[in-house]
Order: structure tokens, then C-alpha cells, then sequence
């Protein structure tokens, strides 16, 4: 029997010893142990219950400890109690990144692990659970386990398996993905103990060992597992099935389960020098096969791909791609260790595939080009991370990174002469074009999606834990960041000189677990380079380089040339020489700081480019060009484009497109906007949108200008200093004393500067920043003493902090903000928090408000607070756009934006002293209709009129089209104070109706920076 320790003394002495494992990994650390590796032999015996989706079986393990040091405990993962209730670590992640699928889950689609019963050489041990984490436990050894002796560590066990729309380990009906399933001991190195909770979104570390599982299941299954098939009459049935599957022409539609078989079957198969075992079963799956030779050996390897009638068309090439990826990894990285590669088509969510020793599963595909690039870059991590086991949970860069490298070289390879983009992301032909992205290959792409949250400096650095990345960031950074930056150091070292790096870690480290040290260490050995810049700044950290030509002149023998780095990293880049828009040569220049000169010997050139043809390290190229004569010779020509483009640094784009708008008083308006604004986010962004206003004959319109400065290692990571000038009619016509008619029209100039305070490097979904604005209106007027127009001046200045929570299912804004006006300063506070209560996320929304007058001399009452939301006359700022500002009656009349007390229902009353008010909505099953309520109270409230009370409220429901950005408002319940006054006013039910029509929460600009994070 197992001894369980009682659970809180147990939870201390977990906590007390992660405590002592962490120590004890930094001493080691810095005593620099020797290397050394763990291994574990395997024998499984499991029985599949596909009635109740249930394994049982029996786990036995041959432990050798190879370290120098004495062990007297054994840290195990149990992976599938991940799935068994809203406090593991992986429901927590998942949440995080809004899924609540397993949150919300009932226990029936739940997975676990249990009936453990561990015993060491056939006694009982004492086990203790980790407090924090059930998928962790420490085996407490009876005697301790000294260096070069082995331990038999044996335990049945049961697993519940889980739906597979959580994570990896799952089924669908009677289709089994079979993965960390057993019970597995954790690593020992030399920095210690290294016990993990199961992630989706961070992978694993695991001891190299043997396995022997034998698989106990209906005999009409079909599996495919990690390894070799050993039971003859299963290789005679698979081979049946290859044959079979090999004779289809047409497939049926037809996915149906069949019945599982009464008779059951006993498969085994076994494989040496791996850190793990999956297996995949399913009644359904064809199987194509082919056998190819490894070039260097002449090996031969069995290549399968097992489908079934999902995407069965998809398929047909699949294991020709299967064999492709491990004929170029074995000529690329090392020979191809194993006699078996597998893809199976397979549902999983843990991303589009996953990889485990010898075989990979994929999910659904949207493309043959999709599928293709699933299956490389899956059986490629049979290298990265099967071969050589690198902390994928530590290191993720190391696997995933370098791994991406490889599998975007082969497409590179393949695509070479097609169109990669048409392909891959299957967009017709005229938008590749429009778009300027018809000579994109897969490393522009990737390099796309890196820049994308680099140009907002919102990447993260390039060795944290999986955990610590946000999504976004866990694929730019990790996946498309490392394998850009590979491209350019092969660039650098030159392709033969980086495979003799890369050939020689794999002959140095397969079946072994390197480190980031012991990669750097064998390419700087075999480049005879110091490396340092590459391996422990472009790889690990977030810095950047950003270089310039930013002189050129004539010598003897060439150019000399004045290169100028305004980034953080030394590194090197490369510099090319063009003529007539021809390339002529390009040099690499060794890595430097501030500014250095080069000497390029060429004949005439007309100009330089850093950065190009070949990627060098720049994180922006739009200042790399310099001409080798004239003036203004760091000026590209002009390139108009209508829309917007994919940024090209040999030109000054400028885009183009119609604009129409409207409000009562220009009434339709047409125009057009000039802009510079693209996919990535360029330093400075400008927007220029003139405009005619057909009913006031006047010209109106607004403009956007932005300068983002980008800050690393101090308080504030970014400043953006960004100005919006608007003109526009603001009301209808006026006669004045001679019956002439005068229009009220107005210029606003707000200028804005937000300091964004540096982000956590770890989960940055919290952002805090201050704001300093400046905001100058003036309003055309008429003055009937004496008989004239003039501008009125207005000026104000706000301060505002600001602190937003991006959490995908509890997001939540803060803004506190005084303004001072000429006569009056307040100050007031907002808070807007949305929370998941149920499985439709986002179900409720909250908002708090309060502000107060700080002082008043002379106070003319423009900027009270008011107990609705605001109307159009209500925006003294000028910095919102209402199509009928003030407009008193009509259609335009009922729109509004949340403000101040924020009621939905009409109430005109206003405040120069303190207001508070609470706002919330809740969904409905109904899809966009919401229930709203509001309530405010101010000073005085229950003086307004006889028999007031302190409060004022209302409730109905909403229609929500787009989110904040256009919904629909009906009041249905009201308090008295507010029924009187519609009473007095002849207010019906539809003149209650008041929406949001706020394009600018849509506007493309704006989605792309908040979708950048």
C-alpha cells in the first residue's frame, strides 16, 4: 500500500523542498557539475475501456542513477490529473488565454489519474503530493539510491481519458490520442530536480530511456504508436490495411464510428533511446506508406501516414511529406536515427500538431500547403527535442525555434519558384498583388509576424519560460523570431560553415539534453566566432539593432561608407551594392556599437542597402537606403498605392483611399485619405483625410499624426506623441442682427503624450501608462454687441493614469484624470471590468465612475458632470464625433457615448460639485441582446425637485452589434425623478432610444495596435 501523508503537512514539506530543489539547482549550477543523464527503462502493460474512455494498466521501471550525487527521493508527473479540476495548472493557463472549455467542463468529460499504488523493488514508499499541483508527486525512497545503481519502481494505474478539445491527451467518440499518459519520473541533471506541471502552451523535459508497451483494445482498432510493432499477426493486419487503403479511388463522406469489435487484441511495440511513448487509436484510418533510403548511409526508413475520412483529399501527399522532412533534416542537421516516421490525422487543440518520438499527430488543415507544413515541422521536432532533448518548458527556443528554422527552410526550398502566399493562405491572385505581397517567401512571413509586436514594442525577451509568454508572443518570438535570426546567422557564417556548426551539436549532444551554453559553445568551437551577441542577445533578450547608411563617399577603390547602429545589439549586418536596380555584391560587417566605417569596393553603384538581399538583423528597414550621389540621397521615390501595402524599403509609400462622412450640418462629405499607415507600425504614421461638406459648401475634415519613440531598460519602454486636428460645422446656421446668417463652426488641435510604463517580461497582460494632453478648440461665434464673428478660444490640460488588464476573460480598464480648465479643475475616476461567470465569457460588465471639482472661479458650467451619457452637446472637449452634435431633436439626437454618470435613459441634469454612478449589463442567451442597469447619485440629488431621493436609476435591454461600437439602448424601467421629467416633456417609449454609433472603436489602426500585444 502507498503511505499518504496528511495533506497539509504534506503541502509544507512539497513547498520546503521546491524550496531546497531550487537552491540546491543554483549551487549546482554554480559548481559548475559535471554533465550526466538519468535513465529509465520502460515496461507497460494497458487496457483500453473504450465504453467508459478509460486506460488500465500496469507500469513498471528500471531507474539508473548515473549522477554523482545520492538520491533519496523521486519526483513524478502524473500528467493526466491536469485535466481534473479548475485548480491545476493547466485549467489556470488555459483560462488565461481565454479558453474555459475545461473550466466550465462537467466531470464527465474530465480526465485523471489514479488506483497509484508505487512500490521500489517491490516494498511500499511513501508518497507525498505536491500541495499545488495534483499531475506532481515525490516518491520518498525507503533507501537512498546511490550513483550507478538502479531502482525497480512498479504501480498500476487508471486513467480517465479527457475529451481531446482541452489539450493533447484526449479522445473524440472512439478516435484515442494517447499521450502523456503514464505515470513518468521527472529529470535529474545537473542543475537539480526539474518537476512541471502539464501546460498546453509549454512542452516538456524528459529521461532518455527504452519501452516495452504492450496494448490490450478491441481488435478492430487500428493503432499507431511510437516504435516498432513487434506482434506479428498486427503486422500482417496493417499491412492488410495499406493494401486496402492503397486500392480507394474515391472516399466516402462517411466518418462514422464503426462498432468496436468483442474480441480484443494484445499489441506490443518497443523502441530504445527515447524520453517518451504516444500512441493513437482509431477504427477509421487508412494507411499510405512508402520506404525510402537516407542518403548518407543508405538506411532505409518506413514512412506512414494513418488518416482517415476527414480531409482524406489533403492526405494523399502526406506521407510523401513525411519522407521529405526526414531525407532533409538527416542531410541538414544528422542522420535519421530511427527505422519508422509517422503522421497521424488526428484532433487535438493543443495547437495544429504535436510531436512525439517517431510519430506526430495533426490536426485539421485548411490547406494542402497547411497540412504540409504541419507535417515537416512536426516530424522535424524529432530532431529538435526527440533527438536532442533539450527544456522545451525552459528553453522553448531551443526545439521549437530552431526547429521552425529548418521546417521553413524546406518550404523555402519547395517554394522557390511558386507563389508562397497564393499557396499557404489561399487568397486570390488580385489581393496577393493589391496587397504587395506576391514575392513574400515563408521567412518574410514569419519575419511579419515577429515585426508586427516588435514595432509596438511589445515582443518579450527570447528565453523565458513557455509560461511566460503571452500567445502571441510564444509565436512570434519563440517560433519566428529564433528561426529568422537562424536565417541570418547561416547568412553570416555562410550555409556550409553553419551546417558544420549544426552537424557537429547533433553528433556532440543527440540522445542528451544541451543547453543554451552547449549549443553556443560547439558553433562558436567549429565558426572559430565569438557568438555571444547571437546566443545571449539576439536569441535571449528583446534588444534590438537599428542600423543606417548614413553617409557615402567616392574613394579609389569603391565607397567608404559611414554606418550608423541606433539599437541596443552589436551585431552584424549585411550591406549591398545595387545598380540600375540590379544587385552587384554585398559584405558583412562585423558586429559594432554607434558608428563605424566601411570601405565596399565596387565599381559605379547607384545606391546601398542595409539589410539586403540577404536578412541581416535590422528590425527596421525603412532607413537602411542611401544613394552613392545626389542630394537628399537617404529619400527613396514615391510610391502611390491605393489602400495599403506591405511595407517596401526602397520606396516612400504613400496610400490612398475615397472617404465619405456625414453630420447634419456639412451634411454628406466627401474627400479622401492620404496616409502612410501598414500592416507594421512605422516610427512616425500619418493621416490625412480632407474632406467637402456638399450642404455647408465649407471643407472639413481630420488628421492623425504619431511619432512612437521606443525605449529599452528604463522606467518607460514607449513615448507616443500623437496629434488629432479636426474642422468641422458644429451647428446649423444662425441669423444674426441684420438677418444675415452665420455658421458655428470649430477647430480643434489635441495633442497627446503617453508614456507606457516597461511591461512585466513575464505574462505582460497588465499595462500601465500615464498621459499628459493638451487639448486647443475654438468655436466660430457671433457677438450681437458689437455685430461680429470671432473665434473663441478654449484650452485645456489633463493628466490622466491608466492602468489596462488585456486578460482575455476578465479584462478591465482604470483611469484616474484631472483636467484643468481656464476657470475650473476636477478630477474623477473610472473603472470598467468585464467577468466570465459562465461558459459564454464576458457575461458581465461593470463600470464605476466618480469625480469631483477641485476648484471653480468664475465657472461658466461647460464641464459639469452629467448624470447621462454624453450627447453631442454635452462634448465641450470637441473630441468625440457625434453626426449631430447639436442637434436637439431627430434621429441624431439620440446619440451617445459612455461618460460621466453614464445612464442610457435621457436625464439633463448636470453637476459642478461630486458625482458617482455604477453601470453594468449582463448577456442574455439570446445572441447581442444584454440587460443593462444603471445608477448614479450627485450633490444634491434629492433636492432637484419635491420628494426627490439621493438616487436615480433605470434598466432595459441592449442590443449590441459591435461591441462599444455600435449598439442600441431601450430604457424600460425608470426611476420616478426621471418619469417626470419625460412626463413634462411628452417623452414616448421610442424617444427613450438612444445607441452608440463610435466608428473609431473600429477603426483598422486601432485594431491593429490592440491586436499587437
Amino acid at each position: 500500500m502507498i503511505k499518504i501523508i496528511n495533506r497539509k503537512f504534506a503541502g509544507i514539506i512539497s513547498m520546503c523542498s521546491f524550496c531546497i530543489c531550487q537552491l540546491a539547482s543554483t549551487a549546482f549550477a554554480n559548481n559548475d557539475k559535471a554533465y550526466f543523464q538519468q535513465q529509465v527503462e520502460y515496461k507497460i502493460s494497458v487496457t483500453l475501456d473504450d465504453k467508459k474512455h478509460q486506460l488500465s494498466g500496469d507500469a513498471e521501471m528500471k531507474y539508473i542513477n548515473h549522477s554523482p550525487d545520492i538520491l533519496t527521493e523521486i519526483y513524478f508527473h502524473l500528467w493526466p490529473n491536469a485535466y481534473k479540476d479548475r485548480t491545476s495548472a493547466l485549467c489556470k493557463q488555459l483560462v488565461s488565454e481565454g479558453n474555459i472549455q475545461l473550466y466550465f467542463a462537467p466531470d464527465s468529460l474530465r480526465g485523471f489519474m489514479d488506483e497509484l499504488d508505487f512500490k521500489v523493488n517491490n516494498k511500499p514508499v511513501t508518497v507525498v503530493y505536491d500541495s499545488l499541483n495534483a499531475d506532481i508527486c515525490r516518491l520518498i525512497l525507503n533507501q537512498p539510491l546511490k550513483p550507478e545503481d538502479s531502482i525497480t519502481i512498479t504501480t498500476p494505474f487508471r486513467v480517465k481519458i479527457p475529451d481531446a478539445k482541452f489539450s493533447r491527451l484526449g479522445h473524440i467518440g472512439d478516435s484515442y490520442m494517447i499521450s502523456q499518459w503514464y505515470p513518468k519520473p521527472a529529470v535529474y541533471d545537473k542543475f537539480g530536480w526539474h518537476p512541471m506541471p502539464y501546460l498546453s502552451q509549454g512542452e516538456f523535459y524528459s529521461e532518455y530511456g527504452s519501452f516495452d508497451v504492450r496494448i490490450t483494445l478491441p481488435e478492430n482498432y487500428v493503432v499507431a504508436a511510437s516504435g516498432y510493432l513487434q506482434t506479428p499477426s498486427e503486422i500482417e493486419f496493417i499491412k492488410n490495411k495499406i493494401a486496402e487503403s492503397s486500392s480507394v479511388t474515391t472516399y466516402n463522406s462517411d466518418n462514422s464510428f464503426p462498432i468496436s469489435s468483442d474480441k480484443f487484441k494484445t499489441i506490443q511495440f518497443v523502441i530504445d533511446s527515447v524520453h517518451d511513448f504516444a500512441w493513437f487509436a482509431d477504427k477509421r484510418f487508412h494507411i499510405s506508406h512508402k520506404t525510402i533510403q537516407l542518403p548518407q548511409s543508405g538506411k532505409q526508413v518506413e514512412c506512414y501516414a494513418y488518416f482517415t475520412n476527414s480531409q482524406p483529399y489533403l492526405w494523399l501527399k502526406a506521407v510523401s511529406e513525411v519522407a521529405d522532412a526526414v531525407r532533409f533534416y538527416s542531410e541538414k542537421v544528422g542522420e535519421y536515427p530511427y527505422g519508422i516516421c509517422t503522421a497521424v490525422d488526428g484532433t487535438l487543440a493543443a495547437g495544429v500538431g504535436m510531436e512525439y518520438p517517431t510519430i506526430t499527430v495533426i490536426g485539421n488543415s485548411t490547406s494542402e500547403a497547411d497540412l504540409c507544413e504541419s507535417i515537416t515541422h512536426e516530424v522535424g521536432h524529432n530532431w529538435f527535442y526527440g533527438i536532442l532533448g533539450s527544456n522545451e518548458r525552459d528553453h522553448a527556443w531551443m526545439d521549437e525555434g530552431i526547429n521552425s528554422f529548418y521546417e521553413i527552410s524546406l518550404r523555402d526550398f519547395k517554394y522557390k519558384d511558386k507563389n508562397y502566399i497564393r499557396d499557404y493562405l489561399q487568397l486570390p491572385e488580385w489581393m496577393i498583388k493589391k496587397a504587395g505581397v506576391e514575392n513574400l517567401k515563408p521567412f518574410d512571413l514569419n519575419n511579419l509576424f515577429y515585426q508586427l509586436l516588435a514595432r509596438q514594442n511589445n515582443d518579450q525577451p527570447g528565453d523565458l519560460s513557455s509560461s511566460c509568454y503571452t500567445p502571441l508572443n510564444y509565436g512570434a518570438v519563440v517560433y519566428s523570431k529564433t528561426a529568422v535570426n537562424f536565417y541570418s546567422l547561416k547568412k553570416y557564417l555562410g550555409d556550409s560553415l553553419f551546417d558544420s556548426c549544426m552537424q557537429q551539436y547533433f553528433q556532440e549532444w543527440k540522445f542528451k539534453h544541451p543547453s543554451p551554453d552547449d549549443i553556443r559553445q560547439v558553433f562558436e568551437k567549429v565558426s572559430g566566432k565569438s557568438l555571444n551577441w547571437f546566443f545571449k542577445g539576439v536569441i535571449t533578450s528583446k534588444d534590438k539593432s537599428d542600423f543606417k547608411i548614413v553617409g557615402v563617399k567616392k574613394v579609389s577603390n569603391g565607397y567608404s561608407l559611414r554606418l550608423k547602429n541606433s539599437g541596443q545589439l552589436s551585431v552584424p549586418v549585411s550591406i549591398s551594392a545595387y545598380r540600375n536596380n540590379q544587385f552587384l555584391k554585398s559584405v558583412w560587417v562585423e558586429p559594432f556599437s554607434n558608428k563605424t566605417d566601411v570601405t565596399f569596393t565596387t565599381d559605379d553603384a547607384d545606391y546601398f542597402l542595409a539589410d539586403s538581399p540577404d536578412y541581416s538583423f535590422d528590425y527596421y528597414p525603412l532607413n537602411n537606403f542611401c544613394r552613392s550621389r545626389g542630394i537628399f540621397r537617404r529619400f527613396n521615390k514615391v510610391e502611390f498605392s491605393f489602400l495599403s501595402k506591405y511595407e517596401n524599403p526602397l520606396s516612400t509609400q504613400l496610400f490612398y483611399l475615397p472617404a465619405i462622412g456625414y453630420n447634419s450640418y456639412n451634411g454628406l462629405m466627401a474627400g479622401v485619405i492620404l496616409h502612410n499607415i501598414s500592416a507594421l507600425k512605422k516610427k512616425f504614421e500619418f493621416s490625412l483625410m480632407p474632406m467637402y461638406g456638399f450642404k455647408s459648401r465649407t471643407p472639413a475634415g481630420t488628421a492623425m499624426f504619431n511619432y512612437s519613440f521606443l525605449l529599452d531598460k528604463t522606467f518607460i519602454d514607449r513615448i507616443d506623441v500623437t496629434a488629432n486636428p479636426r474642422y468641422f460645422r458644429a451647428d446649423r446656421q444662425y441669423l444674426n442682427s441684420r438677418n444675415e446668417f452665420y455658421n458655428q463652426d470649430y477647430f480643434s488641435l489635441p495633442v497627446h503624450i503617453k508614456f507606457r510604463v516597461a511591461r512585466a517580461y513575464c505574462k505582460p497582460d497588465v499595462e500601465y501608462s500615464f498621459r499628459v494632453s493638451n487639448i486647443l478648440n475654438h468655436i466660430r461665434q457671433y457677438e450681437y454687441k458689437p455685430d461680429h464673428l470671432y473665434w473663441q478660444r478654449r484650452m485645456y490640460q489633463q493628466v490622466a493614469l491608466l492602468r489596462n488588464s488585456y486578460s482575455q476573460t476578465d479584462p478591465s480598464t482604470v483611469e484616474w484624470m484631472t483636467e484643468r480648465g481656464e476657470d475650473y479643475i476636477k478630477s474623477q475616476i473610472s473603472v470598467e471590468k468585464e467577468f466570465t461567470l459562465t461558459k459564454h465569457k464576458k457575461d458581465l460588465y461593470l463600470r464605476f465612475f466618480a469625480g469631483t471639482f477641485l476648484y471653480k472661479n468664475n465657472y461658466d458650467g461647460e464641464a459639469n458632470f452629467t448624470s447621462s451619457a454624453w450627447m453631442g452637446r454635452d462634448d465641450y472637449l470637441l473630441q468625440e464625433f457625434f453626426s449631430g452634435r447639436n442637434d436637439g431633436s431627430g434621429f441624431w439626437s439620440h446619440q451617445m457615448v459612455m461618460r460621466a454618470g453614464g445612464m442610457k435613459a435621457y436625464y439633463p441634469v448636470k453637476t459642478n460639485h461630486w458625482m458617482f454612478g455604477i453601470n453594468t449589463s449582463v448577456k442574455t442567451p439570446l445572441p447581442g441582446i444584454r440587460v443593462f442597469a444603471d445608477l448614479i447619485s450627485f450633490y444634491k440629488a434629492s433636492a432637484v425637485t419635491p420628494g426627490a431621493s439621493s438616487v436615480r436609476y433605470d434598466a432595459g435591454i441592449c442590443l449590441s452589434i459591435f461591441k462599444d461600437a455600435v449598439e442600441v439602448y431601450l430604457p424600460l424601467v425608470i426611476s420616478k425623478e426621471i418619469k417626470t421629467y419625460y412626463d413634462l416633456n411628452d417623452y414616448k417609449y421610442t424617444d427613450r432610444i438612444r445607441f452608440v454609433f463610435d466608428l473609431h472603436k473600429l477603426n483598422p489602426v486601432r485594431l491593429r495596435d490592440l491586436y499587437s500585444r
